[in-house]
């Protein structure tokens, strides 16, 4: 599981069905439209435009993207649950407690984030990182540690978030 950070979603321009093997149909103007095209490739196993393997294409099937104005243009940051809950602690998001103290999803103003994470950057301890390791017993469980400086590199991501997202003035969310 992971939460990702991003500017709050743009104005919805269209829509269009995407496969994993790089199939990709054209702009869709509505979503009822999209769905009955997403409902009709599924019911026959029609390929989209550029797909490189009908096979697996046809085991997994189209999926339904959303085209926003600003579609691939804005940032993200992506972390792992544990990792992120870290971040909202040090972003004053979270009581500290632990996992179950933090709201896995929320929204905040861009000037409020930016000025949270400018704030972790200047004061928070420099990240030694943490070793992984492997706890004894069943089932088999095995943490995967954190490398030095990875704090310090997902607060510049997260700022460049923000930044965007006050350029742009929208509002932070993750979840």
């Amino acid at each position: 599981m992971s939460i990702t950070f991003a500017p709050e979603m743009s104005e919805i321009v269209g829509y269009r069905l995407t496969d994993q093997m790089g199939g990709r149909s054209e702009r869709i103007g509505d979503y009822d439209s999209a769905i009955a095209a997403l409902e009709d490739m599924q019911r026959t196993g029609a390929l989209l435009p550029g797909c490189t393997d009908p096979e697996e294409a046809r085991i997994w099937g189209p999926q339904l993207e959303i085209e926003t104005a600003d579609s691939g243009e804005e940032p993200s940051a992506n972390f792992s649950n544990h990792n992120a809950v870290r971040l909202l602690e040090l972003l004053g998001f979270a009581s500290g407690n632990g996992d179950d103290a933090v709201e896995s999803s929320g929204e905040c103003p861009a000037e409020d984030f930016l000025g949270r994470v400018m704030v972790a950057q200047a004061i928070a301890p420099s990240d030694e990182g943490v070793p992984s390791y492997e706890m004894a017993g069943t089932p088999r469980w095995i943490e995967g540690g954190r490398r030095a400086g990875y704090t310090e590199s997902a607060l510049d991501s997260l700022r460049e978030v923000a930044e965007w997202a006050l350029k742009s003035e929208r509002a932070v969310c993750w979840g």
